[in-house]
C-alpha cells in the first residue's frame, strides 16, 4: 500500500475515532448515519474541487502547487471511502457521487477553466479546513443533525 494512501485511511480512522464511533454501521444511530453522510457529501465536493484545481494547476504549469493539492485529495479520497465503507456504502457509491459531482462542478463553471474563480469562492475554504480539521467538520454535522426534528 503506498504511503499517502496508508496516511489517508490511517487519518480517517483517527478522525472517526475523534468523536467516539466505535460501532458498526448498522448501531449508528440515524443522527450519527446522517452526520457521516453529510461529511461524505462534504469530502466528495472537495475531492472533485481539488480535481478541477489540480487541472488547472497543471494547465498553467504550476506543476509543484499541484502536486500539493494532489496529495490533500489523496487524503480526502482515502477518508471519504473509508468513511462510505463505515456507513455500508458500496464501492460504486462513492463513485457515483464524484462524478455527479464533478458534472455539477463543471456546469457551474459553465465547462470551462476561465470561470474556475465560481468554485474556488464557493469551496476554497470549507475544503482547506475539511482535509486540516477532519474531526471538526465531523463535530459540526453531529450538530446539525441533532438539530434535526
Amino acid at each position: 500500500m503506498p504511503l499517502l494512501k496508508a496516511m489517508a485511511v490511517v487519518s480517517a480512522i483517527a478522525c472517526v475515532a475523534t468523536v467516539g464511533w466505535a460501532r458498526a454501521a448498522g448501531e449508528l444511530s440515524t443522527a450519527e448515519t446522517e452526520a457521516f453522510d453529510n461529511y461524505h457529501y462534504e469530502m466528495v465536493e472537495c475531492v472533485s474541487y481539488f480535481g478541477a484545481l489540480i487541472e488547472g494547476l497543471k494547465r498553467r504549469g504550476e506543476k509543484k502547487i499541484a502536486a500539493h493539492y494532489k496529495k490533500a485529495m489523496d487524503i480526502l479520497v482515502g477518508r471519504m471511502y473509508e468513511v462510505g465503507k463505515r456507513l455500508g456504502m458500496k464501492y460504486e457509491t462513492n463513485l457515483a457521487r464524484l462524478r455527479l459531482m464533478t458534472r455539477k462542478h463543471s456546469q457551474e463553471m459553465g465547462s470551462d477553466f476561465i470561470n474556475f474563480s465560481i468554485l474556488m469562492e464557493k469551496y476554497n475554504e470549507r475544503c482547506q479546513t475539511v482535509v486540516e480539521k477532519p474531526a471538526e467538520r465531523i463535530r459540526f454535522w453531529m450538530i446539525e443533525a441533532a438539530k434535526e426534528p
